[in-house]
């Protein structure tokens, strides 16, 4: 059971993503953050990446971090692909999202303006193409 868990937003972890392809038993989650709320949801969120695989194809740089105004997330990108970049906050609500569609191979610099947020954690989902990670920030005054 896995249940009313706001803080509950990093849920493709291979562990959980294992017992939930290998389990024959009762198997129980909602309540928690969005996209955390259900056998379903969290097996499609396994099915998009294998986070060993990501790391391997792209680098993923956020600097500085912590962060007081802005940061820079940075890859390489091998070959065009949509690219979507969200920040959460530990209840697992999504605070600031960009989209970018078709970007050209290459090294990419997004700016990451997080003036406005309070000092706290807070999560930064990067989705390529069908791959998706989600990194820790730190965010000081």
């Amino acid at each position: 059971m896995i249940q009313n868990n706001q803080t509950f937003i990093i849920c493709e972890v291979q562990s959980i993503c294992d017992y939930l392809t290998s389990s024959n038993g009762e198997v129980e989650i909602w309540g928690n953050a969005p996209g955390c709320n259900s056998p379903e949801e969290i097996d499609s969120l396994c099915n998009i990446t294998v986070v060993q695989n990501f790391y391997e194809e792209y680098e993923i740089l956020i600097s500085p971090n912590p962060i007081n105004i802005q940061a820079v997330l940075s890859f390489n990108l091998t070959t065009p692909r949509p690219v979507d970049i969200r920040i959460y906050n530990t209840t697992g609500i999504c605070l600031n999202s960009w989209q970018f569609q078709n970007q050209q191979p290459g090294q990419k610099e997004f700016k990451l303006d997080l003036k406005d947020l309070q000092a706290g954690i807070y999560f930064c989902q990067v989705q390529i193409g069908n791959k998706m990670v989600t990194k820790k920030i730190i965010k000081t005054k």
